[in-house]
């Protein structure tokens, strides 16, 4: 379920500024495609450098493989100097290391070649040679062989014609046999394309000139998504996509006696089916550790047998999914695993662009409907299914074969943060309570925060809320709900006491100081010009009520101003009001979607917001 792409990369990370520090004069790959589905590609790259800093860059050289599923060569790397010399580097020199894991332990590795003496003005010549395909993991082949893919005869190729640096000519080249029948599309861009058959070899050139550094932009939709690419393909149909995935992860769903065991004894006296798979998604998804273990030749691709997940306690997105659809048959659910592309469009061109698994509950056979569920995302959240996971596509492996599909957008309502605080100003002293109310979203980030901590610090979050408050902030009790039972919303109870609120004449609005802990995600909004949407993690609805009690004697002088401003996609407002000797706030924003188009609105709510920030209320005192 991962895609395995052969970039060149490097060992030292130092960022060259665009155009500045280097330049590709040639970007090209040249792939040979087979009817079997296997690939054999050059990949020539001329690269100017301009500055010390570009030099660093490509000080140490590193070339990424899967020896499961790609063999790599390096042909030649050559130094062709300021002044002329030509120099060619020593490739026994290089180093076949194994790449650094952290909880995925795939045998990934990475051959690496020092580059000695490269200046300013010094142009880098590599050339390097891939054979294999770019899905899964299967047999070790260092020798230059025909690697098959799984689904035999199915070639595809994702070519991105975006990078950091200035590209002088990009050019992609393919052939293969012509009886082949090839979809390809241009994806975010355009580009010149020429093709031609001779001997019953059909070419295909794509190129482009004069190509700009591709400008990464603070929370833009994933590269993927925004960047120029070709996706080349031999695959039409989704559905042939669909039941392959179902015939090779078929064998590896099968339960033993310890899952029939473990399904009876978590239903044991449950009648209602959602409770029911509330109970075993949550059982696999706390129980289940996120652990990459190597199994040999089908690894990546296929789910490890749910026995071995269940004994390991430990596996993948596509192991835990795998146990799960175990799990729900076992009680009699027609559940069936599922492929995803998380936080990633999925461009409808039969392509792997697939990056995770899920699993998948039938739930009307004539109108192929499913529920998804997410084994993985669900530790320490009341979700099944994320709500970060909306407009996602999914690709549902079944006998019949499935088509691409779209989960839906998640209401903002339903992502809902209600914070109240009710107060009293006593002296110059501000007490009183704060209530938490949350679900989906927030609740889940909540109860992360406070579970996955150590047990000394499970409340440390509300001491920086109420911190944010005043720095002279105490707080005399915590009241929550069991963060473990995921049967309720997360809630809290707070009481605090904060001495030396009052300055002067001069009152801060309690509430205004939260927006840097919980709208941090909005505040990173960057007034400069941006080319590209502002992609979001979620979708929400936040709303903040204060109300304070005024003791006899002050009164309000004047209130801070209301504040309204919204755009097509997000809403903020800010209303404030006394009655009698009582003042309150309250504070709403709402983004009904995780993609802003209307980048000039939005930043206006975000300002907007950040004005909130600095509400003061003015008061005085004069028997009032």
């Amino acid at each position: 379920m991962k895609k395995i792409l052969v970039f060149l990369l490097t060992a030292i990370f130092v960022f060259p500024q665009a155009g500045k520090d280097l330049k590709y004069l040639l970007w090209e790959r040249e792939t040979e495609f087979r009817k079997s589905g296997a690939s054999f590609s050059n990949v020539h790259q001329i690269i100017n450098i301009l500055s010390r800093k570009g030099a660093r860059k490509f000080s140490v050289l590193s070339f990424i493989y899967d020896p499961a599923t790609t063999g790599l060569k390096i042909l030649y790397v050559k130094l062709r100097k300021k002044s002329g010399k030509e120099i060619s580097l020593d490739l026994s020199r290089a180093k076949d290391l194994p790449m650094p894991a952290g909880i995925i332990f795939w045998n990934r590795r990475h051959k690496v070649i020092e580059a000695k003496g490269i200046s300013p003005g010094d142009i880098l010549d590599i050339k390097y040679r891939t054979w294999g395909f770019r899905i899964a993991y299967l047999e070790n082949s260092q020798e230059e062989k025909e690697i098959v893919p799984p689904l035999r005869g199915h070639f595809y190729e994702i070519v991105y014609l975006s990078s950091r640096y200035p590209i002088k000519l990009m050019r992609y080249k393919l052939w293969g046999p012509s009886d082949v029948q090839l979809s390809y599309e241009v994806f975010n861009g355009t580009l010149r394309v020429s093709k031609m058959i001779k001997d019953n070899i059909a070419y295909f050139t794509w190129e482009k000139k004069d190509i700009k550094p591709f400008k990464y932009e603070p929370m833009m939709p994933s590269f993927s998504d925004v960047a120029e690419k070709i996706i080349v393909t031999s695959l039409h149909q989704w559905k042939v996509k669909s039941k392959w995935f179902f015939n090779i992860s078929e064998p590896s769903l099968k339960p033993d006696k310890n899952i029939r065991e473990l399904v009876q004894e978590l239903l044991k006296g449950t009648k209602d089916n959602e409770k029911k798979i509330f109970i075993l998604t949550h059982w696999v998804a706390q129980n289940i550790r996120y652990l990459g273990l190597w199994l040999g030749p089908n690894e990546g691709y296929t789910p490890n047998p749910a026995p071995f997940t269940l004994r390991a306690r430990a596996g993948v997105c596509k192991d835990k999914a795998a146990l799960l659809v175990s799990m729900l048959r076992m009680a009699g659910f027609p559940a069936f695993q599922v492929m995803t592309e998380a936080g990633s469009r999925v461009e409808n061109i039969v392509a792997d662009q697939f990056n995770h698994s899920v699993t998948a509950i039938k739930l009307n056979s004539k109108k192929r409907k499913f529920r998804l569920l997410d084994p993985t995302w669900a530790p320490q959240s009341r979700e099944l299914w994320s709500s970060r996971e909306q407009l996602q596509y999914y690709l549902v492996g079944t006998p019949e074969g499935e088509k691409l599909m779209e989960t839906p957008p998640f209401p903002a309502e339903k992502n809902y943060l209600r914070v109240r605080l009710k107060g009293k100003i006593s002296g110059n002293v501000l007490s009183g309570e704060i209530l938490i109310n949350t679900d989906n979203h927030y609740g889940t980030l909540f109860r992360r925060k406070i579970n996955i901590s150590p047990l000394s610090m499970r409340n440390s979050i509300f001491y920086r809320l109420v911190n944010d408050i005043s720095p002279f902030s105490r707080i005399n009790g915590i009241k929550k709900e069991n963060t473990f039972n995921f049967s309720k919303p997360f809630m809290a109870k707070i009481k605090f006491r904060i001495p030396y609120y009052l300055r002067g004449n001069l009152m801060f609005s309690p509430l205004s100081s939260f927006p840097p802990r919980i709208f941090n995600e909005f505040l990173k909004v960057s007034p400069a010009e941006r080319k590209n949407p502002i992609r979001l993690a979620n979708t929400r609805k936040i709303i903040m009520e204060e109300k304070i009690s005024l003791p006899k004697g002050l009164y309000v002088v004047r209130l801070p101003k209301n504040i309204k401003a919204n755009c097509k996609e997000a809403s903020f407002k800010a209303n404030f009001w006394k009655k009698g000797r009582t003042i309150g706030a309250k504070y709403v924003f709402m983004n009904n979607s995780k993609i802003i188009k209307d980048i000039k609105g939005f930043k206006n709510v975000i300002k907007a917001l950040r004005n909130a920030q600095v509400s003061l209320y003015i008061l005085n005192t004069g028997g009032k």
